[in-house]
C-alpha cells in the first residue's frame, strides 16, 4: 500500500525489448531442461506434470506484464485458458478421487481462491473484477463443484458423466451464445 500510494522512487516507463524478453525466456528453458529429473508418477496430467507446467505459465505472465510484452497478448490468453483448464482439471480430478463435496471441502476453496485478493481489494480499493483471475478460477471451480456433486453416483458410470458434461456444455452455450451472457 506504502508503495502503490507514496512510491519511493518515480514510476518508471515499461520497454518492451524483445531481445531481452526471449533471452531471459531461453535462459530459463535453459535452466528448466538442465533440471529435468525423473517424477515419481507416471500418468500423463499428473499432479507434478500439471504443477510444473503451471509454475512455468505463472513465469511467462510475469514476464509479459514486467515487459509490457504486447506482442505475446495471444499467447498469454491460449496460457490462460490452459492453466484454468489445469486448475478445472485438478478440481474434477479430485472430485472423481476423493468424492468429497462437503462443505468443508467447498469453503476451504473458496477461502484460499479469494481470501488475499479479497484483502488486496480493500487494501488498494479496487473492484474483485480488477483480479480477474481470481473471479475466474471461484467461478470454474464452483462449476466444477456443481457438476461433480449433483447426481455423484453418474460420475462413475460411462455415460452419466458424458450426460452430465453434455448439459453443463449446453447451459454454457446457452448463457454465451443465446442470451449473450445477459441474464
Amino acid at each position: 500500500w506504502l508503495c502503490e500510494n507514496y512510491p519511493p522512487f518515480a514510476p518508471g516507463e515499461r520497454v518492451w525489448d524483445r531481445d531481452v524478453f526471449y533471452c531471459l525466456c531461453l535462459v530459463f528453458l535453459v535452466g528448466m531442461l538442465a533440471t529435468i529429473k525423473e517424477g515419481k508418477q507416471t500418468e500423463i496430467l499428473n499432479r507434478d506434470q500439471s504443477e510444473e507446467w503451471k509454475g512455468w505459465m505463472q513465469y511467462i505472465f510475469l514476464m509479459y506484464h514486467y515487459y509490457a510484452a504486447s506482442e505475446t497478448y495471444n499467447a498469454i490468453r491460449v496460457f490462460i485458458t490452459c492453466y484454468v483448464w489445469m486448475t478445472g482439471f485438478g478440481n474434477f480430478s479430485f472430485f472423481y478421487m476423493k468424492r468429497d463435496f462437503g462443505a468443508p471441502r467447498l469453503l476451504q476453496m473458496l477461502w484460499r481462491l479469494n481470501l488475499l485478493v479479497l484483502i488486496l481489494m480493500l487494501v488498494m480499493n479496487n473492484t474483485y473484477i480488477t483480479y480477474y483471475i481470481c473471479p475466474l478460477h471461484t467461478f470454474y471451480f464452483m462449476l466444477t463443484y456443481a457438476t461433480m456433486s449433483v447426481m455423484p453416483a453418474l460420475n462413475y458410470s460411462n455415460w452419466g458423466i458424458r450426460v452430465k458434461l453434455m448439459v453443463v456444455l449446453g447451459l454454457i452455450f446457452l448463457v454465451w451464445e443465446c442470451f449473450d451472457g445477459q441474464l
